[in-house]
């Protein structure tokens, strides 16, 4: 009936939002042409991953388009909708170190853009975004003022 297949299509719907949200992006992307995996690796200066830095998608209009934290492996992959990727448009990804020294650091955030021009085509032909990062220690400011 009508609610049954309502009723399927919201589920289906809940779990794939499950999937994107808890770091699952690979499996349910399965490969959608209107999606483009953006995946990718943050290290420190020594090369070692960092892990909870906060990786948000921007879009020319400095909206955010989606957030996602690093592993403890210092990976991240999001999924963005495809047309987001025309010609003409730039995504900054922004790399920050939100939670201080619980990282065991107290990393210096980094920008980087994207752009249609960065995507590459994997062996079954859908497109992704490669796209690592090293992120460099921020050393104390010398004379700040406390308020």
């Amino acid at each position: 009936s009508a609610f049954q297949m309502r009723f399927l299509k919201q589920i289906a719907c809940m779990i794939a939002v499950a999937a994107i949200s808890c770091g699952c992006a690979k499996d349910y992307w399965g490969g959608r042409e209107d999606l483009v995996l953006v995946e990718g690796k943050v290290t420190d200066e020594d090369g070692s991953p960092i892990e909870k830095i906060k990786v948000s998608f921007i879009d020319e209009a400095s909206v955010l388009i989606k957030s996602v934290y690093t592993s403890n492996k210092g990976e991240y992959e999001c999924l963005i909708e495809a047309d987001r990727f025309d010609d003409k448009a730039v995504i900054s990804v922004l790399f920050e170190d939100i939670d201080g020294n619980q990282n065991y650091g107290l990393f210096e955030s980094a920008n980087h853009p994207i752009s249609s021009k960065n995507t590459k085509k994997d062996e079954d032909g859908f497109m992704i975004v490669k796209l690592d990062c090293r992120l460099i220690r921020a050393t104390p400011l010398e004379n700040t003022r406390q308020f």
